[in-house]
């Protein structure tokens, strides 16, 4: 992700309950996950989340320093030692 984007925070609304379905959406980008139908006090405590998280990218955006040679591009995860593919523990 460059530093000029902006940070888009994902929800992902499905009908499928199981675990193996919300940790796909999880490890796809989604950065939470709800079960339809859902209560709207839980979509909008999951926005309230999202809000802050954006607030909080928008806030470090604009306190960076403004030198080209110091942004990174953060779009690749790091390396690991033992060649494995990251996962999502339980």
């Amino acid at each position: 992700r460059t530093s000029t984007r902006p940070y888009v925070y994902a929800i992902m609304f499905s009908a499928r309950k199981s675990h193996e379905e919300k940790l796909m959406a999880l490890d796809g980008g989604a950065d939470d996950f709800l079960v339809k139908p859902c209560k709207p006090s839980d979509l909008r405590a999951r926005l309230g989340v999202g809000r802050r998280i954006i607030d909080n990218a928008l806030s470090l955006r604009e306190s960076a320093p403004s030198n080209p040679a110091s942004e990174t591009d953060n779009s690749a995860p790091a390396p690991t030692n033992n060649n494995e593919t990251p996962t999502a523990k339980e």
